[in-house]
């Protein structure tokens, strides 16, 4: 069984991305995996992160089959999503982060891991990265290394091509626009409150 820690709230349990949220007094782990094809998020108490029990029990219900299982989907490719930060200029009401302008966004160290990680097991396909959060452009320089260390590490690497995509409220600034153009970021998802109709409306856009 393999931690790999990046601080005291946001961490890779067993390379899966883990959160620790707080419901009615009581903490608890968060960790997102795929399995058959659906976004399935698990949870655990907060004192049993080094527990070989809830790392058995999530193996034996199939979280860890996403790195064993790389059959190749029907147009080749593998999409990877980043959650760069917690922090958010926005207060959303759908929101399940709950976000605010302050919380903890990843390590440059965890970055690098992620993206070592997902281009080892996107293996000869296409590589598709996503900027999440949060607000992911609040952290502008984030998103460049993203980027960059990206690019860089896919040249050397079996993968076809390596395209990336972000996950928007919009309210961003010149130098985030500046990093969307230059590297032609394929997809941007914008999501927004809309206060006349109460609902979350959210678009699509292709470059």
């Amino acid at each position: 069984m393999i931690i790999n820690e990046c601080n005291d709230e946001m961490k890779l349990w067993n390379g899966l991305p883990a959160i620790l949220i707080e419901d009615n007094g009581e903490k608890n782990w968060a960790f997102f995996t795929k399995i058959d094809n659906d976004i399935v998020v698990g949870r655990f108490p907060e004192n049993d992160f080094y527990s070989k029990e809830q790392y058995e029990k999530a193996k034996e219900n199939g979280a860890f089959n996403c790195y064993r299982n790389r059959q190749i989907s029907e147009n080749n490719t593998m999409k990877v999503v980043l959650c760069l930060t917690e922090k958010c200029n926005c207060r959303c009401r759908y929101c399940f982060l709950d976000a605010e302008n302050v919380g903890i966004s990843m390590s440059t160290q965890v970055l690098h891991k992620a993206i070592d990680k997902a281009i080892e097991i996107a293996g000869n396909r296409h590589l598709i990265i996503t900027a999440f959060g949060g607000e992911p452009g609040i952290e502008g320089e984030l998103l460049k290394e993203m980027v960059t260390y990206a690019c860089k590490q896919v040249a050397a690497s079996p993968v076809k091509s390596c395209n990336f995509s972000i996950s928007t409220n919009g309210i961003i600034g010149d130098n985030v626009i500046d990093i969307l153009l230059e590297n032609k970021f394929k997809s941007i998802y914008y999501g927004w409150w809309n206060p006349r109709s109460t609902r979350f409306s959210k678009t699509l856009s292709q470059w």
